[in-house]
């Protein structure tokens, strides 16, 4: 196994001045059939002169990516770059870290209230990779006085708008940048980037899909998952808003909320986990399958009732991988 090593120099100010950095993370993840994987491999320790070592790490392609702070409150610093290893150790350049982008922008609230939720100091933007990978943006993004937000730091490269720490019944409805939706499109940031104006529509107008798992027999309901995803394809994407993945409970009670209007079916397997979610080979394979639910419209605000029979095993994986 390989132990590569690296360090991450003292990032230089505007001024020229090399600034110590405050905190730093380093991860390693591997590639697979020509994709980044959202696991991580290891993270490693970082030593006081900021150098880090990964030990007993198996030959392959990896990506490494770091991130650093040289103040409290300042702009989170972003450095990435991919490496094979063929085993023994290996000793790699600095990864220099750079100014990750700034992105802002304010919340607005439809509601069939006309008020917001009473708690939302746990609402958190967030700007996750077009990969997925969410390591790529600082941890900033709470909703401030007047419903602002402000992400200091976004790593060069495209990523979606998503919003964590909803309260229950509400869900992301839309985001828009200078009057174009791109709720569903990523966006490429630069480094050392101010990019304000950014517009994220919450509503509590939910969706909600409920049934059953419905067993030819007797049968655990609870080591079933249940999928419900959208019928088409372009949709099948990495942070998709339109697949959902959830698990009954003893009876084979299962419920969904807060998927966008549009049409759907929902599956219950043994055969998919949430690490299958961005793998449109997936619910293409589920689509084929005998015992997915017949499609169905969901409406905003609509309650749809869908109770599902389990899919039988076959002799490859219910994923088709």
């Amino acid at each position: 196994p390989a132990r590569p090593r690296a360090r991450l120099p003292h990032p230089p100010l505007e001024s020229g001045v090399v600034k110590p950095l405050l905190a730093a993370a380093v991860i390693l993840s591997p590639l697979w059939n020509d994709q980044f994987s959202l696991f991580t491999l290891s993270q490693a320790a970082m030593n006081p002169d900021n150098s880090f070592l990964f030990a007993n790490v198996p030959p392959g392609r990896y990506r490494i990516q770091a991130r650093g702070e040289t103040e409290r409150g300042g702009v989170t610093r972003f450095s990435v770059f991919t490496i094979s290893l063929d085993g023994g150790d290996r000793l790699n350049a600095d990864m220099t870290l750079s100014q990750g982008a700034v992105v802002s922008g304010v919340v607005e609230w439809d509601t069939t209230t006309g008020r917001p939720p009473v708690a939302t100091s746990d609402i958190v933007v967030r700007m996750p990779m077009e990969d997925g990978n969410d390591f790529g943006d600082a941890i900033t993004g709470y909703l401030q006085p007047g419903d602002m937000w402000r992400i200091n730091g976004v790593m060069a490269g495209r990523h979606y708008v998503r919003v964590d720490g909803l309260p229950p019944g509400w869900y992301l409805k839309r985001v828009e940048y200078r009057g174009a939706d791109i709720t569903d499109v990523p966006t490429n940031f630069k480094y050392d980037q101010v990019v304000p104006d950014f517009k994220i529509v919450l509503s509590n107008r939910s969706t909600v899909v409920r049934g059953f798992v419905t067993p030819r027999g007797r049968d655990d309901m609870q080591s079933y998952a249940v999928v419900a995803f959208s019928t088409s394809p372009l949709l099948w994407t990495s942070q998709s808003r339109y697949t959902q993945l959830t698990y009954p409970d003893a009876l084979g009670r299962y419920e969904f909320r807060g998927l966008p209007p549009g049409n759907y079916v929902v599956a219950a397997t043994r055969g998919v986990d949430f690490s299958d979610l961005s793998d449109p080979r997936v619910f293409d394979a589920l689509l084929r399958r005998e015992g997915v639910s017949s499609p169905f419209n969901l409406r905003e605000s609509q309650v749809w009732r869908q109770d599902v029979v389990p899919l039988l095993r076959t002799r490859s994986s219910d994923g088709g991988h």
